[in-house]
């Protein structure tokens, strides 16, 4: 888990998978916060459980965000100036202006100056509103067939866009979870590795988009499942 002092995290979320056919302990936990620094009424990571709770348990434990830390509001990432409030929202005029991205030292993975909430990015295609290495929250630019994707993490990533202009969202997020599952922990094993100066980011940003495209493609197909399984009476609590 990346946290600590002057970290953007704050703690963790229990993210329960299963949905109603959870088991009772995993169920009970889901949504569950736990923080570093505990506030009154707020659950401590010491009190904390860590998944796998039981054999074949794929509950996770999903990063709480400080967005107003990591916005600079109330503190800085490494190299970064503090921002006011219109500098934290990109004008309509000026869309095509680049925001900066610094690195969280503590969390190892690159944010946009402004745009935490859309998550951290990778490479030229890897994370959400980032296309042949530029932020385009507008969907401007189609992704670039001829840009050679940084390694095969981006790589996935840029498959994953393509798939996303296709309109195939369900089959886009599915097929980028198989392929971050399939790559090995280390991207130094990787058939296309990364740059040495950016093995640990990889490594990291890979653990971070596989739990959420994970969790994304459970929230989805879940609920399918559960009709097929039980028929519509279960999904409607009947």
């Amino acid at each position: 888990m990346f946290s600590g002092q002057g970290s953007v995290v704050v703690g963790y979320r229990w993210i329960t998978f299963g949905g109603d056919n959870a088991c009772k302990q995993c169920a009970a936990l889901n949504g569950r916060e736990f923080y570093l620094n505990p506030g009154p009424g707020q659950a401590s990571v010491s009190e904390m459980p860590h998944p796998p709770l039981h054999p074949n348990c794929g509950c996770k434990l999903m990063e709480i965000i400080d967005v107003a830390r990591a916005g600079g509001r109330q503190g800085e990432l490494e190299g970064e100036q503090n921002l006011g409030p219109e500098a934290q929202q990109p004008k309509e005029s000026d869309t095509d202006e680049q925001p900066e991205v610094v690195m969280d030292s503590i969390v190892g993975l690159s944010w946009r100056s402004g745009h935490i909430t859309s998550g951290p990015i990778y490479g030229k295609f890897c994370g959400k509103d980032w296309t042949n290495n530029k932020h385009d929250p507008n969907y401007k630019y189609a992704v670039d067939k001829r840009m050679p994707p940084q390694d095969d993490l981006d790589d996935a990533c840029k498959a994953h866009g393509f798939l996303y202009e296709g309109q195939e969202e369900a089959k886009a997020d599915r097929q980028l979870a198989e392929a971050l599952a399939a790559l090995p922990e280390d991207p130094r094993m990787w058939r296309k590795k990364p740059p040495e100066d950016k093995i640990e980011e990889a490594r990291r940003y890979r653990k971070w988009a596989l739990l959420y495209f994970q969790g994304a493609v459970a929230a989805r197909e879940q609920p399918a499942k559960d009709r097929y399984e039980w028929g519509d009476d279960h999904e409607e609590g009947r």
